[in-house]
């Protein structure tokens, strides 16, 4: 599986940390809320995507038990980003553009600050 968006101007990876120590856990519950049954659906990662004018969706990709296969669960009520987050305990995501020439480049660890101009 692959991110993909219309150019693909960037791309990366994505890592997250679960709320608990079973990172599936938030998951477990937040399909359970939703009226899933989890013991067919088993969750194993998610799908989000966000676009022009504040649009935001996600999905959570499930094992399915019954038909040994991957299945989206996606939800028909407007999402937001924040309801997105509140899955995970901390989210990072590296992008870089499809042009730069990095081969053999590392990134250093720290940042360099800027100061906000008001």
């Amino acid at each position: 599986m692959e991110a993909k968006v219309q150019y693909n101007d960037f791309k990366g990876t994505v890592a997250a940390d679960g709320i608990d120590p079973h990172s599936a856990g938030v998951l477990v519950q937040f399909l359970e809320e939703k009226g899933i049954d989890t013991e067919r659906y088993n969750p194993v990662g998610f799908d989000f995507y966000t676009g022009e004018r504040e649009y935001c969706s996600f999905s959570i990709i499930c094992i399915d038990n019954q038909e040994q296969n991957l299945v989206k669960f996606g939800f028909e009520k407007k999402q937001t980003l924040q309801e997105f987050f509140n899955l995970f305990k901390r989210f990072n995501v590296i992008g870089i553009s499809k042009y730069a020439r990095i081969e053999g480049l590392e990134l250093k660890p720290e940042s360099i600050m800027i100061e906000d101009r008001e």
